[in-house]
Parts: structure tokens; C-alpha cells; sequence
């Protein structure tokens, strides 16, 4: 998910660098064991093929950089801090982890790292998810329609659970989007959001289920 790039970058905007958005995104392992705690302790988030973003919104811009610190495009948004009717206090700023979706022209997010100038790095993946099920669509639905103010439409990844059914089921059924499969995020249920690669996030490409997780999808 990490190595396509965004249509609406442009050259300029391609070489602008920015060091505060260095390096922020919480980077998974390749999952090589299961976890004694996986079928408990752990969330499972399928990620369709994309571009890996971090989507800062504050002053009433929206700004969407790569993980190494490059601004790739600026967007008219709703989210909290990108209005530029409403937001001209850098406070009230948000900051998404996102996967952009080239062939639906949508960005899919991941995780939440601050929203409204509330913080939430130093709360649980538990929190953060259902916040984010929950709030966002309550405070700020116009940020899931493609509208004039808000252009490109912000679609939370539903979180699923991570025993062999569950994995199992998720798998067959209707994916939220339509892009093609990248593969399988998994999530510690306590972890904090974390910048750089940490054990607490995994990663499976869909044909490594059957070696490392011993499930075979008909």
C-alpha cells in the first residue's frame, strides 16, 4: 500500500518536504507467529491497494503527505480544522492515517490521530476504533460524501475480530471497497498509536493466510 502514488500530486507539491510529517505513520511487521492472544487481544482491518497517507487538516487546509514527510496534494475538506469557513485556529486541527484509493478516488481511514485538536496517540487501539465507528459519522457525516466543499469522500475500515470464523467469514463476504485486496492489517487491542514499525501491528498478504495462519479460503 505503500508505493503508488496520488493523481493529484504535482510536481512542485511532490518536492516540497515537510520534516514535522516525517516518519509519523505506525508501520506494521510481517506477522511470522500467531500471537498466543490473537483470537482475544487482537482486530483485524482489511486494506484495499493504495497509497499510505498521513491527512493533516488545520488553519482551514487539508494537506495529505506520504510516510516519509512529502506533500503529495492539498484538498477541500469538512474535516475539523480544513473548513476554511470555520477553521482558522490551528487548536481545532485533525490528523488521520489513511490509505488513498487511486481507482475510487477515496481515502479510507485506518486510524485517528488527533481530531478537533483532541489527541488520541495516547489512547488504545480499542478507544480509537470505536471512536471512530462511532463519532465520526455522528459529528461530521459530510466527511463521507463527495460534495463541493468536502472533494474527496473519508470512509472509516470496519475492524473485524481475528478468531479462525471471524478471519474465515470477513474474507468471503462483500468488501467495503471496490480495489482489489492489498491484504490484512492486525491490530493489538492495547496498543497506543505509535510512530515507526512496531510488534503490535502486523501485516499478511491475502495468499500468506493458508503458511502463517493455517486458513484456507475457498
Amino acid at each position: 500500500m505503500d508505493t503508488r502514488s496520488d493523481p493529484k500530486s504535482g510536481s512542485k507539491e511532490r518536492k516540497f518536504y515537510v520534516s514535522k510529517a516525517k516518519n509519523q505513520l505506525m508501520l506494521s511487521e510481517w506477522l511470522v507467529q500467531t500471537p498466543e492472544d490473537f483470537a482475544t487481544n487482537w482486530y483485524l482491518v482489511l486494506c484495499p491497494v493504495g497509497k499510505r497517507c498521513l491527512v493533516v487538516s488545520t488553519r482551514g487546509q487539508t494537506k495529505v503527505y506520504s510516510r516519509t514527510g512529502y506533500l503529495m496534494t492539498t484538498l477541500r475538506t469538512r474535516l475539523p480544522g480544513g473548513d476554511t469557513k470555520t477553521s482558522k485556529d490551528s487548536k481545532h486541527n485533525s490528523i488521520l492515517d489513511c490509505i488513498y484509493s487511486q481507482s475510487e478516488r477515496v481515502y479510507y481511514v485506518l486510524d485517528v490521530i488527533s481530531w478537533n485538536g483532541c489527541h488520541f496517540d495516547g489512547c488504545d487501539t480499542e478507544f480509537r476504533f470505536f471512536w471512530l465507528n462511532s463519532k465520526l459519522r455522528e459529528e461530521c457525516p459530510e466527511v463521507i460524501q463527495r460534495t463541493h466543499c468536502n472533494s474527496y469522500p473519508f470512509v472509516v475500515l470496519k475492524h473485524y475480530g481475528c478468531t479462525e470464523s471471524e478471519i474465515v467469514s470477513t474474507l468471503k463476504a462483500p468488501k467495503q471497497f471496490s480495489s482489489a485486496l492489498d491484504g490484512l492489517l492486525f491490530f493489538h487491542k492495547m496498543s497506543h498509536y505509535t510512530p515507526g514499525v512496531t510488534p503490535l501491528v502486523n501485516w499478511l498478504k491475502p495468499h500468506m493466510l493458508s503458511d502463517i495462519l493455517n486458513i484456507h479460503i475457498d
